[in-house]
């Protein structure tokens, strides 16, 4: 395959000079600050760069987000080093500069389908109005002034105070979101109805309660389909969420969540609903209050670039779970990153996240990471996604992870590159003895994990590491993939 980054007979556009030279310089600095950028080919990443900027007209305002600055950069430095007799590589650094580019390219328009088929009914002011017509402001007031005492201690947690919280809005929508929204809302039969001698209209009373909530039920999932519908969206409507619009952050909730925090004492219980006993436990109101708290770690600060799914992803579900208890989801991602991920590479997230406000902040994070990981390591883990976020509506980001191998083949490569295992070995099997330590039906439930995750190469080098432990406990496991 001809060279595609060093032709000589490439004509720069010059509509993108200013691009190019805002690249250079960026390039250039970042040197001084990166060791392994120093060891590279500096005018060969800057011609790849340069050759993605003409390719896809993208304007210098790129650049404003150190983020976005730190993975262009990686992605050119592949494209130098990978792209000049590989076409697989030339389509993937190609595919990751339209995700990350977005808007700042000017191909956008005519990607938007390939990047997100959503994307074709874009408009913020629009979904601000759809927003704005589904928004309850009595409930949504309330609501706010209710949180900023329930999010207490998540805001300890993120070293959140009065002075750096970053602003957001809180949104009651009038729609159901998905049907456990309701629990503990339902109507129960009184006592009273279960007696021989029942008072009299003690049954008619309980109708008309009954008959309330159906309509008021019924009501509000009618408005799912159309709120969607208005939004030219399909996806299901969680229990919460946080949309950005025009650069403002909306903490969104469906009215049944928000009138169980409003009003706990009203929930009713023996209709599937637990109440909070102790701070943590596994009561459905605390996993209604890690979601709130995993939502709220949404709007402060980020370590996803611009807020989207693209870049950094996995890194933002694993931040808002550390910050909520771990208790929402996105195991695969927890798995990776945390069992993977730190292991392999000795860069913690946890205690990353520990010492650093908010988690950490756009700013470094990425180039912190990659000092610690590599340049390539770092692009990888960043595009990398949750099994949530990877769908056919997403063609190029779908076409990327399954390009990386996914989670497995990222953490397999990064692996193999290590000389001297010694230490990753130490620390998988620290992880191991842990596991071992657990009941038999908590072995089998941790290697699930792993299997569902399609984590097969990571579980093979933990079933290692188990079998040389050699406890009675792991004998009967299956950790076959």
């Amino acid at each position: 395959m001809q060279n595609l980054i060093d032709q000589d007979n490439i004509i720069a556009n010059p509509e993108f000079a200013e691009t190019r030279q805002t690249f250079s310089g960026y390039v250039d600095d970042l040197s001084t600050r990166m060791t392994e950028l120093q060891a590279s080919d500096l005018e060969m990443v800057k011609k790849a760069g340069n050759m993605l900027i003409d390719t896809l007209e993208i304007n210098p305002e790129l650049f404003v987000s150190p983020a976005r600055a730190m993975m262009f950069t990686a992605i050119s430095k592949r494209l130098a080093e990978r792209g000049a007799d590989d076409n697989d590589e030339v389509e993937f650094c190609h595919d990751a500069t339209v995700l990350l580019a977005l808007k700042h390219s000017g191909l956008y328009e005519t990607m938007k389908s390939q990047i997100d088929a959503e994307l074709i009914h874009e408009d913020e002011e629009h979904d601000l109005e759809v927003i704005d017509q589904y928004t309850d402001v009595e409930l949504s007031e309330r609501l706010r002034i209710v949180l900023s005492d329930k999010l207490s201690e998540v805001r300890k947690r993120l070293q959140v105070n009065d002075e750096n919280e970053d602003p957001f809005e809180v949104r009651v929508l009038s729609v159901a979101g998905n049907t456990s929204n309701f629990y503990g809302l339902q109507p129960s039969v009184p006592r009273v109805l279960l007696e021989p001698n029942a008072p009299k209209g003690a049954y008619e009373k309980h109708l008309a309660k009954l008959t309330a909530y159906n309509e008021y039920a019924n009501r509000l999932t009618d408005n799912n389909d159309r709120y969607l519908e208005q939004l030219g969206q399909s996806t299901a409507i969680e229990g919460a969420w946080v949309a950005t619009i025009n650069g403002v952050r909306y903490l969104c909730m469906p009215d049944p969540v928000a009138r169980k925090i409003l009003d706990p004492d009203s929930v009713i219980q023996h209709r599937g609903y637990s109440r909070i006993e102790t701070p943590g436990d596994r009561s459905d109101e605390s996993a209604e209050l890690a979601t709130q708290e995993h939502e709220y770690s949404h709007t402060q600060g980020g370590l996803s670039i611009d807020h989207n799914i693209f870049f950094g992803s996995s890194i933002e579900e694993l931040r808002a779970e550390y910050f909520s208890g771990n208790r929402r989801g996105y195991l695969d991602a927890k798995q990776f990153l945390r069992f993977g991920l730190g292991p392999i590479t000795g860069f913690i997230l946890d205690d990353y996240m520990d010492a650093n406000v908010k988690g950490g902040s756009l700013e470094h994070f990425y180039e912190d990471m990659a000092e610690k990981i590599g340049i390539d390591a770092t692009l990888e883990v960043a595009l990398a996604a949750p099994s949530a976020y990877l769908h056919e509506s997403r063609p190029l980001h779908l076409r990327i992870n399954e390009y990386l191998g996914g989670y497995d083949g990222i953490l397999m490569r990064m692996y193999e590159k290590i000389e001297d295992k010694k230490t990753a070995k130490e620390a998988f099997a620290r992880v191991a003895q842990r596991m071992v330590d657990m009941d038999e039906k908590h072995v089998q439930q941790w290697f699930e994990v792993l299997k569902k995750a399609k984590l097969n190469g990571l579980m093979a080098i933990y079933k290692e590491q188990v079998d040389l432990i050699s406890t009675s406990n792991v004998d009967s496991i299956d950790t076959s993939s």
